[in-house]
């Protein structure tokens, strides 16, 4: 199986904390998990990076079955507490730098939208990508 996780997540990552600095010593501005996990406001704002989806992309199988290419489709939830200054726009922010990141490996964003969170005072954005990879993790439409 091919696994774009473990390129994404620290890309995603490391421009994250580049554009949204700690402003408070031992607390990070921006709490990233690379997996669902029970939503605590206290960790907030909040990022998700998981793969939810990874098929064989059939076209690409040679004759022993070996897989060549994935379709791969990647959700990315942004998450705000609103008691805490939390909004709209600082989710669209937090959005908007992790989609250059997917654009720029040549994802195509399939689905942004507001999500219910269950939570009157948790603001919930979701992204969802989709491509084709390869072995060598090129990203094909």
């Amino acid at each position: 199986m091919l696994d774009i996780e473990s390129l994404l997540i620290p890309a995603i990552s490391t421009a994250l904390r580049a554009a949204f600095p700690n402003t408070a010593p031992g607390k990070p501005a921006i709490w990233i998990f690379g997996e669902e996990g029970t939503i605590d406001t206290a960790r907030m704002p909040c990022v998700i990076i998981a793969e939810m989806s990874n098929t064989t992309y059939r076209q690409s199988l040679d004759s022993a079955l070996k897989e060549h290419h994935a379709n791969v489709m990647v959700q990315i939830d942004f998450y705000h507490n609103l008691a805490n200054g939390g909004n709209r726009e600082k989710c669209k922010a937090m959005a908007q730098v992790a989609d250059d990141i997917m654009v720029s490996h040549n994802f195509v964003r399939t689905f942004f939208e507001r999500i219910p969170s269950g939570y009157v005072e948790i603001y919930r954005m979701t992204a969802r990508y989709t491509g084709i990879i390869s072995e060598d993790y090129r990203v094909y439409q």
